[in-house]
């Protein structure tokens, strides 16, 4: 067999025993009913420049007035200027342009807002912000 052995989950080698790691699965992604959105008509947004203090539910209810939201996610990073960010996914999103138009300077909590089109987000493909 020579030097080493395999199994499904645990490579053994001579020297050490090595687990392979497993991509941990998200429960709910930000839905906020927790069931997983298949839907094509999804557009997801980039918000950067959050306040202080605020959670996925207030965003949400920030940003309902722009579109049906699907599901916002905050991340615990900062963007490169120090910068709280988030992600913001609309459902049946017409004029995505106007969104993001829309979206860009409001004013959340004294902090003017910077929105744009995720540029990476699988939802988005086809799409041109």
């Amino acid at each position: 067999m020579g030097n080493h052995a395999k199994r499904k989950d645990i490579i053994f080698t001579n020297q050490r025993t090595v687990a392979r790691r497993c991509k941990k699965k998200s429960k709910n992604n930000g839905d906020f009913d927790g069931k997983r959105n298949l839907s094509r008509n999804i557009s997801k947004f980039y918000v950067t420049n959050l306040p202080l203090g605020c959670n996925t539910w207030d965003v949400a209810e920030f940003v309902k007035v722009f579109g049906d939201v699907s599901g916002v996610y905050i991340a615990r990073k900062k963007d490169k200027e120090g910068r709280r960010f988030c992600f913001v996914r609309f459902k049946n999103v017409a004029d995505v342009k106007e969104v993001e138009r829309a979206l860009n300077g409001t004013k959340m909590g004294g902090h003017k807002l910077i929105a744009n089109l995720a540029r990476c987000a699988k939802e988005n493909d086809g799409l041109e912000g």
